[in-house]
């Protein structure tokens, strides 16, 4: 049920996107970057909702998270990337005049880099809290847990941030091409990567029932 109320999201963001509602982007990749950073602000939102919450109230992030570490993954894992996206989407609206931000696209990439790598560093703390074994949660509910993270990680984040700086590079080092394509190369492929990393999380993280 909760996978299926992201896909929702997202299909209405991208309608609501490429409809115009938004206003009309410069260049074609634009309304791309734009809908990649929407829909990671908003998978974060919603996995505020769905996933932390519901399962606070059944006692399983109290458990596992004690007091600073709960906040601390709350503001690492969710609050930064929340933020970080957030202000990539209101930077790229067509016509915003409440920013007074103007970020070219190598300083949007160093932010969903670090975007990225905060979601990396949320998980990171919950599968040590996992490890260490100072949850009261039964055992195999906690393995699967460190399972999914450990995947998330190793098959997701790791290599997403690692493609990150590779787009970096190419974007750093490409000289003798054209401005502009080498901007539509550099801003569709990381817009690409951002819906597909947020629909795995959402897939993997949203679809795992309360406890």
């Amino acid at each position: 049920m909760r996978i299926t109320v992201w896909l929702t999201i997202l299909l209405g963001l991208g309608f609501a996107t490429f409809s115009g509602r938004f206003g009309y982007f410069e260049y074609f990749w634009l309304p791309w970057e734009f809908l990649a950073a929407t829909s990671a602000a908003a998978y974060n939102l919603f996995a505020i909702f769905v996933f932390v919450v519901p399962q606070t109230h059944h006692g399983a992030i109290d458990d596992l998270l004690k007091s600073g570490w709960k906040i601390l993954v709350a503001i690492v894992r969710f609050a930064t990337p929340l933020a970080l996206f957030s202000l990539i989407a209101l930077q790229l609206l067509p016509g915003q005049t409440t920013l007074h931000l103007s970020w070219n696209l190598r300083q949007r990439l160093i932010a969903t880099m670090i975007a990225f790598s905060a979601m990396l560093i949320g998980d990171a703390i919950i599968y040590s809290r996992l490890r260490a074994g100072v949850t009261s949660a039964p055992s195999a509910p906690r393995e699967l847990w460190r399972s999914e993270i450990r995947t998330l990680m190793n098959f997701v984040q790791v290599p997403f941030i690692a493609s990150y700086i590779a787009l970096l590079y190419v974007l750093q080092h490409a000289h003798d091409a054209d401005p502009r394509t080498i901007e539509a190369f550099v801003g569709g492929a990381a817009a690409f990567e951002v819906i597909v990393q947020n629909t795995i999380h959402a897939a993997i993280q949203l679809h795992r029932p309360s406890p």
